[in-house]
This record gives C-alpha cells, structure tokens and sequence, in this order.
C-alpha cells in the first residue's frame, strides 16, 4: 500500500503543471470531435426558424402552437440531461454518443411520416432530442474532463461549432427545402446527424489510461511501469466511467456491496443533483439560465417569419440566422480566450455580456430595414457567444470540478423547461398583439435582468469565501 500511495503521489505530482492528463495529440482529437459535434446539434437546432414557415403553411396552426414543435426540439436535449448523464456514467462517452446519433437519426426519418403537429413533436421533438441530448452533453463534459489550465480555451473552440452549425444549416435548411420539400429536407438532415457517430468513436473509453483515486484526486496517466490499482487489471478499467462516476458523490463502503436496483439508483442519482441548489450560488446561477433560456431562441425561431412579415423572401431571412452563425464561431473564441482570466473578471464578463445582450434583444423592434437587422443579428450572435463559452466553467468555479457532470446535467433539465416553455409563450404574445415587438422587448428586459443575477451571484459568492476564509486558516493551524 506504501508504494501504491507514493505511485499515486508521484503521478499526481506530475500532472500539477499544465494539462498532463493525457497526450495533447489526442486531447485536441478530442476537442475538434466535440466541434464537430456542435457544428451538426446546433445546426439542427438553431435553424429551426427556416423550416418552422413552412410548418406554418402546412399545418396552417397558430405561430403558439406550431412553435411547440420547435420548443420540444430545443428543450429536449436539456430536459433529457440528467439522463444523458447517467447514460454516458453507465456507458461512457464513446458507446453513449453513438447511442445518441443513432435514435436522434431514427427521430429525424420517423419526422418525414407524420402529418400532424402533435407527431411531429414525439418524433421530432422528443425522440430526435432524446437522442441529441446524449452527444449534446458529451461535447461539453469530455472536453472539461481532459483539460485544466486551458480549459476554457478549449471549451471556446468547441462551442464554437454552434455558430458555424448555424451559417451552415439555416441556409442549406432553405436550399433542401426548396429542392426536396421539408420531409425530404428531414431525410438528409437526419442523414448529417449520423456523421455524430465517428465524432462519438473518437471519445475512447480509455482502457490504456489507468484512472488511480483517492478521496481528493483523480488522475489519468498513460501506463507506466505496469501501476494498476489493487485487484483490478489495467484491461479492465473504463477511465471515462471512472471519471463520471467521480464527478457524482461518493457511495459508502458499506453501500457500494449493496445489491441496488436501477431504478433505485436512477432515483439517487436525481436526489443527488437536485441537492446541490442548497447551494445559494448555484441556485442563484440557475436561475439566472432559466430567464435566459426562456428567451434564448427568440432570433433563432422567429427572425425568418418576422422579416417575411415585412415582405422579405424566406431566403433572405435565412442569410440573417446564418449572421447569427457567423458571429457566434467569433463569439466563442473570443469568449474562450477572455474567460480564461481569474475567476472574478470572468464573473464580471459575462454578467456585462448578458445585459449588452439584453439591450440588444430590446433594439431590435426598432428596425425594419434588412440590414439593420442583419447588424443586430451579428451582435446577438457575438454576444450570446458567452452562454456556451463561460457558464460552464463557472460552476467549476462555484461548485468545483468534481460535481461538473451532474451540475451541468441538472442545468440542461432546467435549461429544458425554459426551452419547452420559452418559444410558445413568444409565439402566444405575437397572436394577441399581431406584432413580435412586445415579445422581443420582453424578452430584452429579463434577459438584462439574468445578468444583474449573475452580478448577485458574484457578491453572494465572495462574501461566503471570505467568511469560510478564517475557519480554513484555524483548520490549517491546528
């Protein structure tokens, strides 16, 4: 046990100074899979607008309900998080990707059958989501799992993917469903989801990196000198698992000979990330995602319907989300890099991005002209950058890595209902005033009000490490 303990000190020691979990060469294998990744969900989720007009004429339904098929498809992935999780715990990031690009294909072609709103929201809102959520979440945990120092440099790259999702799909949304009609649109787009499934082979369940824990640390090296932990061989070992598992709390001794059922587990596994909103910070946090989830998809969903309500083509509303696409890939990178700095300056870029965001939700009624619009629609798009690039290392920062995983899980859930109720309630403010000016002022306003949260967050946040700060000092002292 001696030699095992100073082993472990030894590789500990090691992986101190810079990202040393595992060899560069795949660590950024890992990270453009994970762009890849969010290049082909985001796509297929933030051009829903492009296709939801020709919804409209189809089913000839209200914009309130013809807009819960595209809530259904957004809020999916986040409602299905806490699942994906224990999935991808189950399974691990390899098999559970693939498993998600696999049923998210199976929604999309089942799509192309129905003819009713209400199909469509099982097939193309539910299944296809369900099975997006999977790599969804994946894209975003196994790029925090292999990197430290540059973390949210890379979590920046990756998210970035979304905004080149965005300029892809909207305008090839347009060009399939001018060519093909939108079943036939849904049959090739479903087709570009299965490419999530080499992506998701990428994510290697690395059985040739031994994962040696204790009750502080958890270290991935390649193996040296043959190091295994006790009584279990090196062939044997599911690193990726190993490392989900350890961002969930620990089973007692006692506990983990018990023989517990799944769904008892399942149930545990719930209980456990719904108790860390004891935490008034977090709490706070998720609040604030909620109001900006809400109101999140307003340019995405409405923006192609809004500018052919002024007599512009559908194509010409498509070329303004995919602005949005273009700016949001800048967005992510700037965002990455800046919130690589110390943990307060972060807290402070992205609460003062959330108000200019907020703001500029609330400009935009002012303009009907095309370009105008288009200005406005690059400036969301940089700005809303932040979302994907910050808020995730943000609860590392109030929470600390070891609960990322079922953090990020229970925020997606949260973030879900906000999506599922989010463009309905939009949709509803446009047919009892005729106009989407009351809904994007609305939704300005409250998202300017998440980043004064985020500011409480902040303030809350420091007063509770200075006071824990003496207590520390006189258990270090003793």
């Amino acid at each position: 046990m001696k030699d095992r303990d100073e082993s472990v000190k030894s590789i500990h020691e090691s992986n101190t100074d810079g990202d040393k979990k595992v060899h560069s060469s795949r660590r950024w294998m890992i990270v453009f899979s994970a762009f890849v990744i969010n290049i082909i969900v985001d796509g297929c989720l933030f051009s829903f607008g492009v296709i939801y007009v020709q919804f409209l004429e189809e089913f000839k339904e209200t914009r309130s309900n013809t807009a819960w098929i595209g809530s259904m498809l957004d809020s999916a992935p986040m409602l299905f998080g806490p699942v994906a999780s224990i999935i991808t715990k189950r399974i691990g990031f390899r098999k559970a990707t693939i498993l998600g690009g696999l049923i998210g294909f199976a929604g999309f072609i089942a799509s192309t059958f129905v003819n009713s709103i209400e199909a469509l929201c099982l097939t193309f809102g539910l299944i296809a989501g369900f099975g997006i959520s999977i790599p969804y979440l994946n894209s975003v945990v196994v790029v925090t799992a292999y990197f430290e120092k540059k973390r949210t440099i890379a979590t920046g790259f990756s998210q970035s993917g979304a905004g080149l999702g965005t300029l892809i799909f909207a305008p090839l949304y347009e060009f399939l469903i001018e060519q093909y009609g939108w079943r036939g649109a849904l049959t090739i787009i479903g087709g570009i989801l299965l490419q999530t499934i080499p992506c998701g082979a990428v994510f290697r369940n690395v059985n040739d990196f031994v994962d040696i824990e204790d009750e502080e640390i958890i270290t991935e090296k390649p193996l040296e000198n043959n190091i295994m932990t006790e009584k279990e061989n090196p062939e044997s070992i599911d690193v990726t698992a190993k490392f989900i598992e350890k961002s969930t709390a620990r089973y007692t001794d006692n506990e983990s000979k018990e023989s517990v059922s799944l769904a008892r587990n399942i149930y545990k596994n719930i209980l456990r990330k719904f108790s860390m909103l004891k935490d008034i910070n977090f709490l706070l946090f998720t609040c604030s995602l909620f109001i900006v989830y809400f109101w999140y998809d307003l340019p995405y969903n409405f923006t192609v319907d809004r500018m052919h309500g002024f007599g512009y083509s559908t194509k010409k509303g498509s070329y303004i989300v995919a602005v949005i696409g273009a700016s949001h890939i800048v967005g992510n990178i700037l965002f990455g890099f800046l919130g690589s700095k110390n943990e307060k300056f972060r807290f402070y870029l992205y609460c003062g991005s959330l108000c200019i965001w907020g703001v500029n939700i609330c400009a935009i009624p002012l303009f009907r002209d095309y370009i105008p619009n288009m200005i406005l629609a690059g400036t969301f798009g940089l700005i809303s950058a932040c979302q994907e690039a910050i808020h995730a290392v943000i609860i590392i920062d109030i929470l600390g890595e070891d609960k990322i995983t079922d953090a990020y899980g229970l925020l997606m859930f949260f973030e879900g209902i906000a999506n599922l109720t989010g463009p309905p309630f939009a949709g509803w403010l446009y047919d009892i005033s005729g106009s989407y000016d009351n809904t994007y002022i609305s939704g300005g306003s409250c998202i300017c009000f998440a980043g004064i949260m985020v500011l409480i967050t902040r303030i809350c946040f420091t007063k509770n490490k200075n006071v824990n700060l003496p207590e520390n000092n006189i258990e270090d002292v003793s």
